[in-house]
């Protein structure tokens, strides 16, 4: 299965192989199931192409499977979500600011004597 975005980019492709799970041998008549705990992708509009293959051969494709949008996101902690016109997945990180201790640092006598006199 692959996610692509309104543009036709791709962001995600969930193939059998990658995780051993590509086993042709069923036992039968059944289900596939794929279980995706999370899918951190941006706000927009997306769709899931679904092949099926038979050895190297391509058996069946449906590539307008699912259709979706994205319209909101609690994958941060603030009202904040990047559009898919920006980024294609989203990622946890964290910006931190270090200084040296130097004249114009926010270490620095001269920027502390700054911030608080406002």
């Amino acid at each position: 299965m692959t996610f692509l975005n309104r543009m036709g980019v791709v962001v995600a492709n969930l193939y059998t192989q990658l995780t051993g799970a590509g086993s042709t041998n069923f036992g039968g008549r059944g289900k596939r199931k794929c279980h995706i705990p999370q899918l951190p992708l941006t706000l927009g509009q997306y769709h899931a192409a679904v092949a099926v293959t038979r050895g190297p051969e391509l058996a069946d494709l449906i590539p307008n499977a699912l259709l979706f949008e994205v319209s909101s996101s609690a994958y941060f902690k603030t009202d904040h979500a990047p559009n898919s016109r920006y980024a294609v997945c989203l990622i946890d990180y964290e910006w931190t600011h270090e200084t040296d201790g130097r004249p114009g640092s926010a270490d620095s006598k001269e920027a502390r004597s700054l911030t608080t006199h406002n």
